[in-house]
């Protein structure tokens, strides 16, 4: 929000440096960015003053004196021109301009040059284009631009509002605020109505609104015969200008003036489009439509703020306006409104509309009962103090359901307490008092009603925040913090994690990190939508999710790689996730993940290594050889399965002792296609918090007896996986079989339709003597009747 500083001390009763109101305003919470300055070169133009105008064929022929006795004839097409304007003029061609030496001319000389009128465009000042460079009646004829315009310099902030602070949002409440941090009255340029009396309606207009609990009270005038072609008083344009709002019309220009001013949200529409009389005010159906202009319109949401007139929307809450009822050179009677609506429904334009509201510093003000009257009072005597007219008014008042701020009970103690510090009872108390809140002391205790414009302060800790304000940030003593002396125990799990991450980088994969905030979109290819935890307010819509999975993270990193032109990608990450879960406590679950993806290039092309590309048995291997570093190997099973965003024949859930701790695959063509990925992309996504580490892992002692190996190849149908045998192969004699593997698969000749060839290798091993044939023998036929039995293998011919 841009203010001028000239504007801002005419509410202040002392005069306080420039500097000095920026740090105090950002002292208090409202940060000043800039004081911005202008360091522009005026010694071409002098403060000339318009002595008379004639019309000839569209061009005004102008008199125009630089000295008392002296001045030049000018032509120009601006309408904007009147008698007794001081504007800006100068020579176009000369850069050193001297109006000493220029005086000396002769009349007829001071003629013939090239004088020219300047723009605020010309000086690379805000302006509307068009508009001529105008100065108060005060300034002397002859006087030098650059003299006037070096006073003025620094006289327009740039200041930062937080949305909690509404009332700041206009110079009312800024100078309020600077009146308390200095310890002086607000000087008070006019009378703020607290005793409202309703007057008759002399125009009969209908006013209804549907449910009185979303709007408490609500104002409106009515003026007639306005005379829109006056020109807005120099004052409000200047004060307008120098807070970077451009001129509109004199209406508008004194609307924003006034709003700037009291920090009110004002809304005025053409009272002679407004058909039968009648105007209401309620909550939107689902899809009414409202037109902005004559070619755009749109859907509205349910329950939105609307004002109506024979059930056609003319504006949503006063912010956007239909351009149907917006007022313009032609109109002559104007309905000014101002309304108290509940909190939550101008938050739901602003957040659902924003788009559309073409304010000039986009901030949705909200209004003050106190406040509503006294805006429209002071708009209505402006213009029929310049526009002339009269004034046709109705009060609409809903004292019933208009709610006081509540009463809050504070302590001394808590005070100190929040603060860490303690400051003295009667200082509190003089804060509070400056700042409008009604106090009621009891004993220790304090009940303090805070004053009507602030709708911010809801509990005690708000309180204090404000008490802290006024007292000074910089007055808050500098404790030292204590610290615990005692060792925090290391955390196992984290420490198993690391070793992972270690094995990992040792594999060739580099760790990334990611934002756990995510979009909905890349979620649901993953998980379903309804387990998906939405926040309330996001810093965006690409972060308005919590992640339910790493995986989606995981593939915009390869598409950001890919996009500069690398090939090979082997990546994980660690990190939390999240999801809806009813039986939990915040019926919200959070789980430790760590998943990786491997796509591209295996290897360098070289006169030895071939271009070979990542495949599924790559990831696989990672998998088990990170798995086996911690578990027994042949309790860790890889089943088939169908899983939300993998390729089916390519997808696997990761059994640990029965427990699925994880599962890998290959992502779909769905996905591949939407991202826009053309090579395969391997993933896997391990559930570290149902892993069950061996925090007493037991060393064994090695054994020097050697061992033996037999092949079988056994013919088998193929829906049955290879891990199922092997881990049958497994239960046979855990102590005496201690590795089983297949390294070879086939079909084709020879082999039955459905069937597949599984050559398979079993290692055995005695840890107390040397294993004999005998025993080999044996234990491989238990073996192979127990997968007759159970698989209906057969043994294949030689």
């Amino acid at each position: 929000m841009k203010l001028s500083l000239s504007w801002l001390k005419l509410f202040l009763n002392k005069k306080i440096n420039n500097n000095v109101i920026c740090n105090q305003l950002t002292k208090i919470g409202l940060e000043v960015e800039n004081l911005l300055e202008n360091k522009l070169n005026f010694k071409c133009s002098i403060v000339g003053k318009i002595f008379s105008i004639k019309k000839k064929n569209n061009v005004y022929l102008c008199k125009i004196y630089i000295n008392k006795t002296i001045y030049i004839k000018f032509k120009s097409k601006n309408k904007f021109l009147y008698i007794g304007m001081k504007l800006a003029i100068g020579l176009k061609k000369y850069k050193d301009f001297n109006i000493n030496k220029i005086l000396l001319y002769s009349q007829s000389n001071i003629n013939k040059l090239n004088w020219k009128i300047y723009t605020y465009s010309d000086f690379k000042l805000f302006g509307n284009k068009n508009n001529i460079v105008e100065f108060p009646e005060n300034i002397k004829i002859g006087t030098l631009v650059k003299n006037y315009f070096d006073k003025i310099s620094n006289d327009t902030i740039l200041i930062n509002v937080t949305p909690n602070r509404n009332d700041c949002l206009g110079l009312l409440g800024l100078s309020r605020d600077l009146s308390v941090i200095n310890n002086f009255k607000l000087k008070m340029l006019y009378k703020i109505k607290k005793n409202i009396v309703l007057k008759k309606n002399k125009d009969k207009l209908n006013f209804l609104i549907k449910k009185n609990t979303f709007c408490c009270s609500y104002f409106f005038k009515i003026l007639k015969n306005i005379n829109m072609s006056i020109q807005t008083p120099f004052f409000i344009r200047e004060c307008l200008r120098k807070s970077h709002i451009k001129s509109i019309n004199i209406v508008s220009d004194v609307i924003n003036y006034v709003s700037l001013e009291l920090g009110q949200s004002i809304h005025v529409f053409d009272y002679d489009k407004i058909k039968n009389n009648s105007i209401e005010i309620r909550l939107s159906k689902k899809n009414d439509k409202f037109y902005l202009k004559k070619n755009l319109s749109f859907n509205l949401f349910k329950n939105t703020l609307v004002i109506l007139n024979n059930k056609e929307i003319i504006s949503l809450g006063g912010f956007i306006q239909s351009k149907k009822f917006s007022i313009n050179k032609k109109t002559k009677n104007i309905y000014l409104g101002s309304g108290v609506f509940n909190n939550f429904l101008i938050d739901r334009i602003k957040n659902k509309y924003k788009n559309y509201y073409l304010s000039y510093d986009n901030h949705f003000r909200k209004c003050d009962t106190n406040l509503c009257l006294t805006a429209l009072n002071r708009i209505s005597k402006i213009l029929i103090k310049y526009c002339s007219g009269n004034i046709s008014s109705m009060n609409y008042l809903n004292k019933k359901y208009c709610k006081d701020n509540k009463k809050i009970v504070i302590s001394y103690k808590n005070i100190n307490k929040i603060l860490g510090f303690q400051i003295n009872k009667f200082i509190i108390l003089n804060i509070l008092k400056k700042l409008k809140y009604i106090i009621y002391e009891k004993l220790n205790k304090l009940e303090v009603i805070p004053p009507s414009f602030r709708i911010d302060i809801l509990c005690m800790e708000d309180v204090i925040s404000d008490i802290l304000r006024f007292y000074g940030y910089n007055k808050v003593p500098s404790i030292p913090l204590k610290f615990n002396q005692i060792i925090p125990k290391k955390n196992f799990i984290l420490k198993k994690i690391n070793k992972i991450k270690n094995f990992l980088l040792y594999k060739g994969y580099f760790e990334v990190i990611n934002y756990s905030f995510t979009d909905l979109l890349s979620q649901k290819f993953f998980t379903k939508k309804k387990k998906l935890l939405k926040i309330i307010n996001p810093i965006s819509k690409d972060y308005s999710y919590m992640r339910a999975s790493l995986i989606p993270g995981l593939i915009k990193n390869v598409l950001y790689n890919k996009n500069r032109q690398k090939n090979s990608f082997s990546i994980f990450e660690s990190g939390l996730c999240f999801k809806k879960q009813h039986d939990s406590e915040f019926n919200i679950v959070q789980n430790l993940f760590l998943s990786g993806i491997k796509s591209g290039f295996k290897n360098k092309k070289n006169w030895f290594y071939k271009d070979t590309k990542f495949n599924y048995y790559d990831l696989k291997s990672d998998i088990e050889n990170i798995l086996s570093f911690f578990f027994e190997f042949h309790k860790i099973l890889f089943k088939k399965k169908i899983i939300l965003g993998l390729d089916r024949n390519f997808s696997a859930k990761i059994y640990y002792k029965n427990n699925v701790i994880g599962y890998l695959g290959m992502l779909n063509n769905i996905i591949k296609n939407f991202y826009n990925l053309k090579d395969n992309v391997f993933i896997f996504e391990i559930f570290i918090d149902k892993l069950f580490f061996d925090k007493n892992k037991k060393i064994n002692e090695f054994l020097s007896y050697p061992y033996s190996s037999r092949d079988i190849s056994i013919i088998v149908s193929n829906d049955i996986p290879a891990i199922e045998i092997i881990s049958l192969c497994y239960k046979i004699s855990v102590k005496k079989i201690f590795k089983v593997y297949v390294f070879d698969v086939y079909t084709g000749t020879n082999i039955p339709i459905n069937k597949k060839s599984l050559s398979i290798r079993i290692f055995f091993k005695n840890n107390k003597k040397n294993i004999t044939n005998n025993e080999i023998e044996s234990l491989l036929k238990k073996c192979l009747k127990k997968l007759k039995n159970k698989f209906n293998v057969k043994l294949r011919d030689k």
